[in-house]
Protein backbone atom coordinates (compact mmCIF):
# COMPACT_ATOMS: atom_id res chain seq x y z
CA UNK A 1 0.00 0.00 0.00
CA UNK A 2 1.53 3.32 -1.12
CA UNK A 3 1.44 6.57 0.87
CA UNK A 4 -1.66 7.90 -0.94
CA UNK A 5 -3.60 4.69 -0.34
CA UNK A 6 -2.59 4.72 3.32
CA UNK A 7 -3.82 8.29 3.77
CA UNK A 8 -7.09 7.52 2.00
CA UNK A 9 -7.57 4.40 4.12
CA UNK A 10 -7.11 6.41 7.32
CA UNK A 11 -9.44 9.16 6.09
CA UNK A 12 -12.21 6.73 5.19
CA UNK A 13 -11.80 4.94 8.52
CA UNK A 14 -12.15 8.25 10.36
CA UNK A 15 -15.23 9.03 8.24
CA UNK A 16 -16.70 5.62 9.14
CA UNK A 17 -16.48 6.26 12.88
CA UNK A 18 -17.77 9.83 12.57
CA UNK A 19 -20.72 8.78 10.43
CA UNK A 20 -21.49 5.85 12.75
CA UNK A 21 -21.63 8.25 15.70
CA UNK A 22 -24.13 10.43 13.87
CA UNK A 23 -26.25 7.42 12.87
CA UNK A 24 -26.52 6.04 16.40
CA UNK A 25 -27.37 9.40 18.01
CA UNK A 26 -29.88 10.78 15.50
CA UNK A 27 -32.76 8.41 16.44
CA UNK A 28 -32.41 9.52 20.06
CA UNK A 29 -33.70 12.97 19.07
CA UNK A 30 -37.30 11.74 18.76
CA UNK A 31 -36.32 9.67 15.76
CA UNK A 32 -34.65 12.66 14.12
CA UNK A 33 -38.11 14.02 13.30
CA UNK A 34 -37.56 17.60 14.41
CA UNK A 35 -36.34 20.69 12.47
CA UNK A 36 -33.59 21.16 15.06
CA UNK A 37 -32.29 17.67 14.28
CA UNK A 38 -32.41 18.26 10.52
CA UNK A 39 -30.46 21.50 10.68
CA UNK A 40 -28.02 20.26 13.35
CA UNK A 41 -27.16 17.16 11.36
CA UNK A 42 -26.96 19.19 8.15
CA UNK A 43 -24.30 21.27 9.91
CA UNK A 44 -22.44 18.25 11.30
CA UNK A 45 -22.50 16.30 8.05
CA UNK A 46 -21.42 19.40 6.12
CA UNK A 47 -18.48 19.90 8.48
CA UNK A 48 -17.55 16.23 8.08
CA UNK A 49 -17.76 16.57 4.29
CA UNK A 50 -15.63 19.73 4.33
CA UNK A 51 -13.02 17.95 6.45
CA UNK A 52 -13.15 14.93 4.13
CA UNK A 53 -12.63 16.91 0.92
CA UNK A 54 -10.03 19.17 2.53
CA UNK A 55 -8.00 16.11 3.53
CA UNK A 56 -8.31 14.67 0.03
CA UNK A 57 -7.01 17.94 -1.40
CA UNK A 58 -4.30 18.33 1.24
CA UNK A 59 -2.92 14.85 0.63
CA UNK A 60 -3.37 14.96 -3.13
CA UNK A 61 -5.50 11.80 -3.28
CA UNK A 62 -8.65 10.85 -5.14
CA UNK A 63 -11.78 9.37 -3.56
CA UNK A 64 -12.32 5.66 -4.11
CA UNK A 65 -15.61 6.26 -5.93
CA UNK A 66 -16.29 9.36 -8.01
CA UNK A 67 -19.35 10.93 -9.60
CA UNK A 68 -18.29 9.40 -12.94
CA UNK A 69 -18.90 5.94 -11.46
CA UNK A 70 -22.55 6.80 -10.80
CA UNK A 71 -23.52 9.40 -13.40
CA UNK A 72 -27.22 8.53 -13.70
CA UNK A 73 -28.14 8.57 -9.99
CA UNK A 74 -26.08 11.72 -9.48
CA UNK A 75 -27.97 13.46 -12.27
CA UNK A 76 -31.31 12.34 -10.82
CA UNK A 77 -30.42 13.69 -7.38
CA UNK A 78 -29.27 17.03 -8.80
CA UNK A 79 -32.49 17.42 -10.82
CA UNK A 80 -34.63 16.52 -7.81
CA UNK A 81 -32.83 18.90 -5.44
CA UNK A 82 -32.99 21.60 -8.10
CA UNK A 83 -36.75 21.24 -8.24
CA UNK A 84 -37.01 21.55 -4.45
CA UNK A 85 -35.22 24.90 -4.68
CA UNK A 86 -37.48 25.89 -7.59
CA UNK A 87 -40.55 25.27 -5.41
CA UNK A 88 -39.37 27.99 -2.99
CA UNK A 89 -38.80 30.73 -5.59
CA UNK A 90 -41.44 33.41 -6.33
CA UNK A 91 -42.40 31.94 -9.71
CA UNK A 92 -46.09 31.17 -9.18
CA UNK A 93 -47.25 34.23 -11.14
CA UNK A 94 -45.37 32.97 -14.22
CA UNK A 95 -47.19 29.63 -14.26
CA UNK A 96 -50.76 28.86 -15.40
CA UNK A 97 -53.19 29.06 -12.48
CA UNK A 98 -54.66 25.70 -13.53
CA UNK A 99 -51.54 23.74 -12.50
CA UNK A 100 -51.33 25.48 -9.11
CA UNK A 101 -54.87 24.73 -8.00
CA UNK A 102 -55.97 25.59 -4.46
CA UNK A 103 -59.51 25.34 -3.06
CA UNK A 104 -61.66 28.46 -3.24
CA UNK A 105 -60.97 30.95 -0.47
CA UNK A 106 -57.32 29.94 0.00
CA UNK A 107 -54.89 32.79 -0.64
CA UNK A 108 -52.35 31.57 -3.24
CA UNK A 109 -48.69 32.09 -2.32
CA UNK A 110 -46.04 33.52 -4.64
CA UNK A 111 -44.25 30.17 -4.76
CA UNK A 112 -45.12 26.69 -6.01
CA UNK A 113 -44.83 25.48 -2.43
CA UNK A 114 -47.65 26.49 -0.13
CA UNK A 115 -45.07 26.70 2.68
CA UNK A 116 -41.63 27.52 1.25
CA UNK A 117 -40.02 27.59 4.73
CA UNK A 118 -40.96 23.94 5.27
CA UNK A 119 -39.78 23.07 1.79
CA UNK A 120 -36.36 24.57 2.56
CA UNK A 121 -36.22 22.47 5.72
CA UNK A 122 -37.02 19.48 3.53
CA UNK A 123 -34.11 20.48 1.31
CA UNK A 124 -31.82 20.22 4.36
CA UNK A 125 -33.01 16.64 4.86
CA UNK A 126 -32.16 15.75 1.28
CA UNK A 127 -28.71 17.30 1.67
CA UNK A 128 -28.20 15.06 4.69
CA UNK A 129 -29.26 12.06 2.63
CA UNK A 130 -26.82 12.95 -0.15
CA UNK A 131 -23.87 13.51 2.21
CA UNK A 132 -24.58 10.32 4.17
CA UNK A 133 -24.80 8.36 0.95
CA UNK A 134 -21.56 9.80 -0.43
CA UNK A 135 -19.59 9.05 2.72
CA UNK A 136 -21.01 5.52 2.96
CA UNK A 137 -19.99 4.92 -0.66
CA UNK A 138 -16.38 5.75 0.16
CA UNK A 139 -16.38 3.84 3.44
CA UNK A 140 -17.59 0.53 2.01
CA UNK A 141 -15.51 0.59 -1.17
CA UNK A 142 -12.82 -1.25 0.83
CA UNK A 143 -13.93 -4.83 1.55
CA UNK A 144 -12.35 -5.08 5.01
CA UNK A 145 -13.76 -1.75 6.15
CA UNK A 146 -17.12 -2.62 4.56
CA UNK A 147 -17.38 -5.73 6.73
CA UNK A 148 -16.60 -3.64 9.81
CA UNK A 149 -19.12 -0.97 8.81
CA UNK A 150 -21.82 -3.63 8.34
CA UNK A 151 -21.10 -4.93 11.85
CA UNK A 152 -21.37 -1.38 13.22
CA UNK A 153 -24.74 -0.84 11.51
CA UNK A 154 -26.01 -4.09 13.02
CA UNK A 155 -24.91 -3.13 16.52
CA UNK A 156 -26.47 0.33 16.12
CA UNK A 157 -29.81 -1.40 15.51
CA UNK A 158 -29.24 -3.86 18.36
CA UNK A 159 -28.31 -1.04 20.76
CA UNK A 160 -31.52 0.83 19.93
CA UNK A 161 -33.53 -2.37 20.34
CA UNK A 162 -32.11 -2.87 23.84
CA UNK A 163 -32.64 0.82 24.63
CA UNK A 164 -36.25 0.61 23.47
CA UNK A 165 -36.94 -2.51 25.53
CA UNK A 166 -35.41 -0.90 28.62
CA UNK A 167 -37.55 2.20 28.22
CA UNK A 168 -40.67 0.08 27.72
CA UNK A 169 -40.23 -2.52 30.47
CA UNK A 170 -37.75 -1.09 32.99
CA UNK A 171 -38.27 2.68 32.97
CA UNK A 172 -42.05 2.94 33.06
CA UNK A 173 -42.76 3.01 29.31
CA UNK A 174 -41.03 6.35 28.70
CA UNK A 175 -39.31 8.21 25.86
CA UNK A 176 -36.00 9.90 26.62
CA UNK A 177 -36.71 8.75 30.21
CA UNK A 178 -39.72 11.12 30.40
CA UNK A 179 -43.44 10.44 30.18
CA UNK A 180 -44.80 9.49 26.75
CA UNK A 181 -47.61 11.41 25.10
CA UNK A 182 -48.37 8.80 22.41
CA UNK A 183 -48.22 5.03 21.77
CA UNK A 184 -48.39 4.19 25.47
CA UNK A 185 -47.93 0.48 26.05
CA UNK A 186 -45.77 -0.06 22.97
CA UNK A 187 -41.99 -0.05 22.48
CA UNK A 188 -40.93 3.05 20.57
CA UNK A 189 -37.29 3.54 21.61
CA UNK A 190 -36.12 7.03 20.73
CA UNK A 191 -38.92 7.34 18.17
CA UNK A 192 -42.35 8.77 18.91
CA UNK A 193 -44.04 6.36 16.50
CA UNK A 194 -43.90 2.57 16.93
CA UNK A 195 -44.01 1.89 13.17
CA UNK A 196 -40.96 4.03 12.51
CA UNK A 197 -39.08 2.21 15.26
CA UNK A 198 -40.19 -1.11 13.75
CA UNK A 199 -38.85 -0.15 10.31
CA UNK A 200 -35.52 0.88 11.84
CA UNK A 201 -35.34 -2.49 13.60
CA UNK A 202 -36.45 -4.35 10.46
CA UNK A 203 -33.37 -3.04 8.67
CA UNK A 204 -31.26 -4.27 11.59
CA UNK A 205 -32.96 -7.68 11.58
CA UNK A 206 -32.03 -8.24 7.93
CA UNK A 207 -28.42 -7.23 8.59
CA UNK A 208 -28.40 -9.49 11.64
CA UNK A 209 -29.64 -12.65 9.96
CA UNK A 210 -27.11 -12.25 7.14
CA UNK A 211 -24.35 -11.59 9.68
CA UNK A 212 -25.24 -14.89 11.36
CA UNK A 213 -25.17 -16.78 8.08
CA UNK A 214 -21.91 -15.12 7.08
CA UNK A 215 -20.24 -16.09 10.37
CA UNK A 216 -21.49 -19.66 10.00
CA UNK A 217 -20.19 -19.80 6.43
CA UNK A 218 -16.70 -18.77 7.53
CA UNK A 219 -16.37 -21.48 10.17
CA UNK A 220 -13.38 -23.88 9.80
CA UNK A 221 -14.00 -27.26 8.17
CA UNK A 222 -12.86 -29.10 11.29
CA UNK A 223 -15.95 -29.70 13.45
CA UNK A 224 -14.13 -29.12 16.74
CA UNK A 225 -12.53 -25.86 15.61
CA UNK A 226 -15.77 -24.81 13.93
CA UNK A 227 -17.77 -25.24 17.13
CA UNK A 228 -15.13 -23.33 19.11
CA UNK A 229 -15.24 -20.47 16.63
CA UNK A 230 -19.05 -20.30 16.68
CA UNK A 231 -19.01 -20.01 20.48
CA UNK A 232 -16.16 -17.50 20.49
CA UNK A 233 -17.37 -14.30 22.16
CA UNK A 234 -15.48 -11.90 19.93
CA UNK A 235 -15.87 -13.47 16.48
CA UNK A 236 -18.47 -16.20 16.95
CA UNK A 237 -22.23 -16.45 16.69
CA UNK A 238 -23.09 -15.91 20.33
CA UNK A 239 -23.15 -12.12 20.61
CA UNK A 240 -24.64 -11.46 17.13
CA UNK A 241 -27.33 -14.04 17.87
CA UNK A 242 -28.21 -12.32 21.14
CA UNK A 243 -28.26 -8.93 19.42
CA UNK A 244 -30.48 -10.25 16.64
CA UNK A 245 -32.90 -11.79 19.13
CA UNK A 246 -33.10 -8.45 20.96
CA UNK A 247 -34.04 -6.80 17.67
CA UNK A 248 -36.77 -9.37 17.01
CA UNK A 249 -38.15 -9.00 20.54
CA UNK A 250 -38.22 -5.22 20.14
CA UNK A 251 -40.05 -5.49 16.79
CA UNK A 252 -42.73 -7.63 18.43
CA UNK A 253 -42.89 -5.22 21.38
CA UNK A 254 -43.72 -2.36 18.99
CA UNK A 255 -46.92 -4.24 18.00
CA UNK A 256 -46.37 -2.97 14.46
CA UNK A 257 -48.15 -5.46 12.19
CA UNK A 258 -46.58 -4.30 8.96
CA UNK A 259 -43.23 -3.78 10.69
CA UNK A 260 -43.17 -7.45 11.66
CA UNK A 261 -44.28 -8.58 8.20
CA UNK A 262 -41.75 -6.33 6.45
CA UNK A 263 -38.88 -7.54 8.65
CA UNK A 264 -39.65 -11.21 7.98
CA UNK A 265 -40.12 -10.53 4.26
CA UNK A 266 -36.74 -8.80 4.11
CA UNK A 267 -35.05 -11.59 6.08
CA UNK A 268 -36.66 -14.25 3.88
CA UNK A 269 -35.39 -12.57 0.71
CA UNK A 270 -31.89 -12.17 2.17
CA UNK A 271 -31.68 -15.76 3.40
CA UNK A 272 -33.02 -17.03 0.06
CA UNK A 273 -30.37 -15.08 -1.86
CA UNK A 274 -27.66 -16.32 0.46
CA UNK A 275 -28.65 -19.96 -0.02
CA UNK A 276 -29.03 -19.55 -3.78
CA UNK A 277 -25.25 -19.24 -4.03
CA UNK A 278 -24.63 -22.98 -4.35
CA UNK A 279 -20.90 -22.49 -4.93
CA UNK A 280 -20.63 -21.18 -1.37
CA UNK A 281 -20.04 -23.53 1.55
CA UNK A 282 -23.31 -22.98 3.37
CA UNK A 283 -25.14 -24.82 6.10
CA UNK A 284 -26.39 -27.58 3.81
CA UNK A 285 -29.94 -29.03 3.76
CA UNK A 286 -29.83 -30.24 7.35
CA UNK A 287 -28.43 -26.93 8.57
CA UNK A 288 -31.07 -25.04 6.62
CA UNK A 289 -33.89 -27.05 8.17
CA UNK A 290 -32.34 -26.59 11.62
CA UNK A 291 -31.99 -22.84 11.09
CA UNK A 292 -35.60 -22.49 9.93
CA UNK A 293 -36.78 -24.61 12.84
CA UNK A 294 -34.82 -22.46 15.28
CA UNK A 295 -36.27 -19.31 13.70
CA UNK A 296 -39.84 -20.63 13.98
CA UNK A 297 -39.38 -21.75 17.59
CA UNK A 298 -37.71 -18.46 18.50
CA UNK A 299 -40.37 -16.37 16.78
CA UNK A 300 -43.15 -18.35 18.46
CA UNK A 301 -41.52 -17.95 21.87
CA UNK A 302 -41.02 -14.21 21.36
CA UNK A 303 -44.61 -13.78 20.20
CA UNK A 304 -45.88 -15.71 23.23
CA UNK A 305 -43.84 -13.66 25.71
CA UNK A 306 -44.10 -10.20 24.18
CA UNK A 307 -46.72 -10.34 21.44
CA UNK A 308 -50.10 -10.18 23.19
CA UNK A 309 -50.77 -6.62 22.00
CA UNK A 310 -49.53 -7.51 18.52
CA UNK A 311 -51.91 -10.47 18.28
CA UNK A 312 -54.79 -8.23 19.39
CA UNK A 313 -53.91 -5.67 16.73
CA UNK A 314 -54.01 -8.34 14.02
CA UNK A 315 -57.71 -8.76 14.84
CA UNK A 316 -58.38 -5.17 13.70
CA UNK A 317 -56.63 -5.42 10.32
CA UNK A 318 -59.87 -5.16 8.29
CA UNK A 319 -60.98 -2.01 10.10
CA UNK A 320 -57.55 -0.36 9.77
CA UNK A 321 -57.38 -1.25 6.08
CA UNK A 322 -60.75 0.37 5.40
CA UNK A 323 -59.68 3.60 7.12
CA UNK A 324 -56.40 3.69 5.19
CA UNK A 325 -58.11 3.09 1.86
CA UNK A 326 -60.44 6.02 2.49
CA UNK A 327 -57.46 8.21 3.38
CA UNK A 328 -55.46 7.10 0.33
CA UNK A 329 -58.42 7.80 -1.95
CA UNK A 330 -58.58 11.40 -0.74
CA UNK A 331 -54.81 11.86 -0.99
CA UNK A 332 -54.81 10.54 -4.55
CA UNK A 333 -57.52 13.05 -5.42
CA UNK A 334 -55.33 15.73 -3.85
CA UNK A 335 -52.36 14.57 -5.96
CA UNK A 336 -54.38 14.76 -9.16
CA UNK A 337 -55.34 18.43 -8.69
CA UNK A 338 -51.62 19.29 -8.79
CA UNK A 339 -50.09 16.32 -10.64
CA UNK A 340 -47.15 18.23 -12.17
CA UNK A 341 -46.01 20.56 -9.38
CA UNK A 342 -47.11 19.10 -6.05
CA UNK A 343 -47.86 21.29 -3.05
CA UNK A 344 -44.22 21.66 -1.95
CA UNK A 345 -41.77 19.53 -0.04
CA UNK A 346 -42.72 19.01 3.60
CA UNK A 347 -46.17 20.60 3.18
CA UNK A 348 -48.52 17.61 3.42
CA UNK A 349 -49.71 18.57 6.90
CA UNK A 350 -50.85 21.96 5.52
CA UNK A 351 -52.18 20.75 2.16
CA UNK A 352 -54.25 17.74 3.22
CA UNK A 353 -56.61 19.65 5.57
CA UNK A 354 -57.75 21.60 2.50
CA UNK A 355 -59.09 18.34 1.04
CA UNK A 356 -59.99 16.40 4.19
CA UNK A 357 -63.61 15.31 4.25
CA UNK A 358 -65.85 12.50 5.51
CA UNK A 359 -65.62 9.52 5.87
CA UNK A 360 -61.98 10.02 6.99
CA UNK A 361 -62.01 10.59 10.77
CA UNK A 362 -61.86 14.26 11.87
CA UNK A 363 -60.85 13.32 15.42
CA UNK A 364 -57.39 12.30 14.23
CA UNK A 365 -54.68 14.69 13.02
CA UNK A 366 -53.65 13.44 9.57
CA UNK A 367 -50.31 15.21 9.32
CA UNK A 368 -48.75 12.32 7.36
CA UNK A 369 -49.88 10.51 4.22
CA UNK A 370 -49.19 7.10 5.83
CA UNK A 371 -47.59 6.12 2.53
CA UNK A 372 -44.22 7.53 1.53
CA UNK A 373 -45.05 7.08 -2.15
CA UNK A 374 -48.22 9.18 -1.90
CA UNK A 375 -46.34 11.71 0.23
CA UNK A 376 -43.70 12.21 -2.47
CA UNK A 377 -46.31 12.60 -5.21
CA UNK A 378 -48.43 15.01 -3.19
CA UNK A 379 -45.44 17.21 -2.30
CA UNK A 380 -43.35 17.08 -5.50
CA UNK A 381 -45.79 15.98 -8.22
CA UNK A 382 -45.90 12.76 -10.19
CA UNK A 383 -42.76 13.42 -12.22
CA UNK A 384 -40.34 14.82 -9.65
CA UNK A 385 -41.89 12.82 -6.82
CA UNK A 386 -41.06 9.62 -8.69
CA UNK A 387 -37.35 10.48 -9.01
CA UNK A 388 -36.38 9.24 -5.50
CA UNK A 389 -38.19 5.97 -6.24
CA UNK A 390 -36.27 5.60 -9.52
CA UNK A 391 -33.05 6.31 -7.61
CA UNK A 392 -33.69 3.49 -5.13
CA UNK A 393 -34.84 1.18 -7.92
CA UNK A 394 -31.64 1.91 -9.86
CA UNK A 395 -29.47 1.05 -6.87
CA UNK A 396 -31.57 -2.07 -6.22
CA UNK A 397 -31.03 -3.19 -9.82
CA UNK A 398 -27.30 -2.44 -9.51
CA UNK A 399 -27.03 -4.60 -6.39
CA UNK A 400 -29.11 -7.36 -7.98
CA UNK A 401 -26.84 -7.31 -11.03
CA UNK A 402 -23.75 -7.55 -8.85
CA UNK A 403 -25.27 -10.46 -6.95
CA UNK A 404 -26.06 -12.33 -10.19
CA UNK A 405 -22.61 -11.75 -11.69
CA UNK A 406 -20.63 -12.62 -8.58
CA UNK A 407 -19.99 -16.23 -7.57
CA UNK A 408 -19.73 -15.25 -3.90
CA UNK A 409 -22.57 -14.33 -1.57
CA UNK A 410 -21.58 -10.85 -0.39
CA UNK A 411 -23.16 -10.09 2.99
CA UNK A 412 -23.33 -6.31 2.48
CA UNK A 413 -25.00 -6.52 -0.93
CA UNK A 414 -27.52 -9.16 0.18
CA UNK A 415 -28.35 -7.30 3.40
CA UNK A 416 -29.08 -4.12 1.42
CA UNK A 417 -31.32 -5.99 -1.01
CA UNK A 418 -33.28 -7.58 1.83
CA UNK A 419 -33.53 -4.29 3.73
CA UNK A 420 -34.79 -2.53 0.60
CA UNK A 421 -37.57 -5.10 0.29
CA UNK A 422 -38.52 -4.53 3.94
CA UNK A 423 -38.44 -0.74 3.63
CA UNK A 424 -40.34 -0.73 0.31
CA UNK A 425 -43.12 -2.85 1.81
CA UNK A 426 -43.52 -0.79 4.97
CA UNK A 427 -43.30 2.52 3.11
CA UNK A 428 -46.39 1.60 1.09
CA UNK A 429 -48.58 1.87 4.21
CA UNK A 430 -46.64 4.15 6.54
CA UNK A 431 -44.25 7.08 6.78
CA UNK A 432 -41.20 5.45 8.40
CA UNK A 433 -38.82 6.64 5.67
CA UNK A 434 -39.93 10.20 6.42
CA UNK A 435 -38.32 9.85 9.86
CA UNK A 436 -34.75 11.08 9.49
CA UNK A 437 -33.31 8.52 11.90
CA UNK A 438 -34.66 5.71 9.73
CA UNK A 439 -33.82 7.41 6.44
CA UNK A 440 -30.14 8.02 7.11
CA UNK A 441 -29.68 4.55 8.62
CA UNK A 442 -31.16 2.94 5.51
CA UNK A 443 -29.22 5.26 3.16
CA UNK A 444 -25.95 4.34 4.90
CA UNK A 445 -26.68 0.64 4.33
CA UNK A 446 -27.84 1.07 0.73
CA UNK A 447 -25.05 3.44 -0.32
CA UNK A 448 -22.47 1.29 1.47
CA UNK A 449 -23.67 -1.73 -0.49
CA UNK A 450 -23.47 0.28 -3.72
CA UNK A 451 -19.88 1.25 -2.87
CA UNK A 452 -19.05 -2.41 -2.23
CA UNK A 453 -20.84 -3.35 -5.45
CA UNK A 454 -18.81 -0.88 -7.52
CA UNK A 455 -15.60 -2.36 -6.07
CA UNK A 456 -16.78 -5.91 -6.80
CA UNK A 457 -17.69 -4.99 -10.36
CA UNK A 458 -14.28 -3.43 -10.91
CA UNK A 459 -12.73 -6.70 -9.80
CA UNK A 460 -15.02 -8.69 -12.11
CA UNK A 461 -14.26 -6.39 -15.04
CA UNK A 462 -10.56 -6.57 -14.31
CA UNK A 463 -10.81 -10.33 -14.18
Amino acid sequence: MNAASTQRHKLNTHAMWALSLLLITLPLILGGNRPMAWTLYALLLSLLAVYYFAMLLWNGIDPRITVSDLKFPTALLIVFCGYIVLQTLPLASMLPASILYLPEGVLPPETISISPQDTLLGFARWINIALTGYLALQIAANSIRAARFLRILFWIAAAHAIYGLLLRYQFGDTILFTQKWAYIGFATGGFVNRNSFATFLAIGSVIGVIRLYDIFRQRPNDNGQGLFMLLNVREGLLLPLLGWLMILIAIVATSSRMGLFASFAGMAVAVGLFHARRSERTTGPLGTVAALGLLIVGATTIAYLYGTSLMERFQTVDQSTEVRMQLYDQIWGMVMVRPWTGFGGGTFEYAYPLFHQSPVNFDFVWDRAHSSYLALWSEYGLIFGTLPMILVLYFFALLAGTYLKSTKADAFVIAAIGATVAVAIHSSVDFSLEMHGVTLFYVALLAGAVGKSVSIRRGLEAG
